[in-house]
C-alpha cells in the first residue's frame, strides 16, 4: 500500500486552467516509451498553450529524449528533473494535474499506486499491472496495439482532458477512493 500523502486531501478542489501540468516519472529507456508523450503532444494544435511537462527520472536515453523533445515539441515547456529523492515525490506530485505513463514494457508500477494515493489521475496503456489498477474512475486508459496507435489515442485523451478539465478533478477524487 501507499500513504495518502497530506496534500491530497484537497486536490478536487483544484481550479484547473491551462497550461496543464503533465508528470512523467520513469527510467529513460525503451520500454518507458517517453518518445510517444512527445509525438502525441505534437499532434495537438497548440500544445505549447495547453500543456506543460515535467519528466523524473534519468536513463539511458536520457540525452537522446531531450534531443528529441527539442525537435518535436520545440515550443513545450519542459521541466527535466533528473532522479530525484524518493522523499520528494509526493510534493511534485501534488504540483502536477496529471501521471502520464507511457510504458511499454512493464510488470506492475509503484509510480501508479503513489500517484492515486495522492489524488493524481493517470493516463496509461491498458496492459501490464496497470490494466488492473486503473480504471474509470482514476484514469484513463489507452489500447496497447502499436506505436502509432498509442499515439493517437493518447493525443485523443489529451485533447479530451483539455477541452473537459472538470474530469482531472473528477478522477482525482475517484484516484483517491480507488
Amino acid at each position: 500500500g501507499c500513504d495518502i500523502f497530506k496534500s491530497s486531501s484537497d486536490r478536487s478542489s483544484f481550479s484547473l486552467c491551462a497550461p496543464f501540468k503533465l508528470l512523467w516519472i520513469g527510467r529513460i529507456d525503451r520500454n518507458k516509451a517517453l518518445d510517444l508523450l512527445f509525438y502525441a503532444l505534437q499532434k495537438i494544435p497548440n500544445y505549447q498553450k495547453k500543456f506543460e511537462l515535467t519528466v523524473v527520472g534519468g536513463g539511458p536515453l536520457e540525452a537522446a529524449m531531450k534531443k528529441l523533445a527539442s525537435q518535436v515539441c520545440p515550443e513545450l515547456e519542459i521541466d527535466w528533473l533528473g532522479n530525484i529523492e524518493h522523499s520528494l515525490v509526493g510534493d511534485v506530485m501534488a504540483a502536477h494535474d496529471l501521471l502520464v505513463l507511457t510504458s511499454v514494457k512493464e510488470a506492475a508500477c509503484t509510480v501508479v499506486m503513489e500517484s492515486l494515493s495522492q489524488g493524481l489521475p493517470v493516463v496509461c496503456h491498458d496492459a501490464f499491472g496497470m490494466a488492473n489498477t486503473v480504471n474509470d474512475s482514476c484514469g484513463w486508459k489507452i489500447p496497447y496495439k502499436s506505436p502509432s496507435d498509442s499515439i493517437s489515442k493518447l493525443r485523443d485523451v489529451l485533447t479530451d482532458i483539455s477541452e473537459n478539465p472538470q474530469s482531472i478533478n473528477q478522477k482525482s477524487v475517484g484516484a483517491l477512493a480507488r
